[in-house]
């Protein structure tokens, strides 16, 4: 099933990708072309082009492999939570949401494991840049560290049912 396995990033072969997209999305759905994004400690993440579908920018994250060897132990406390953490962000992001904070919108989540052994999620593409990008201005770097802090603090402030 995999295809490439680099420290915490485990690949998925091109005929896996193409069959989450088209039981996510539907068998007339086709993938125009599809990358492997750097970045992120733990999960791996695609961006693919799609045709014959609503949405035809997305990104396609997996979380470790289930039953993976870490640090010697596949009982390592972080790579546990990890494994799992996928699943929750649907839910943290309409926290998010409802509090005001901009959020990726899911277009679908599987921790079932009965495709893949592993969580999966597809998400809407944002444009965007990492803010140590050079062409964010010492200017927008302020005022983008300063939004980031009323958001970290409106997240504080969010309690549910298990949590705050």
């Amino acid at each position: 099933m995999s295809t490439m396995n680099s420290g915490l990033h485990c690949t998925i072969s091109a005929e896996m990708l193409h069959q989450l997209v088209e039981i996510n999305f539907g068998s007339d759905t086709k993938v125009k072309a599809f990358g492997l994004l750097q970045g992120g400690l733990f999960n791996t993440t695609y961006r693919i082009q799609l045709e014959h579908t609503t949405y035809t920018d997305v990104i396609l994250r997996l979380a470790p492999e289930r039953g993976e060897m870490v640090a010697g132990s596949a009982s390592d406390p972080l790579f546990s939570f990890e494994r799992t953490m996928m699943a929750a962000e649907p839910i943290v992001y309409e926290y998010y949401r409802k509090a005001g904070i901009p959020a990726p919108n899911i277009i679908a989540c599987d921790d079932s494991g009965s495709i893949i052994p592993r969580t999966y999620m597809f998400m809407e593409f944002i444009p965007s840049k990492q803010l140590d990008h050079a062409s964010i201005s010492d200017i927008d770097k302020e005022r983008l560290y300063h939004q980031l802090g009323v958001y970290t603090a409106i997240m504080h402030q969010i309690e549910g049912t298990s949590f705050g």
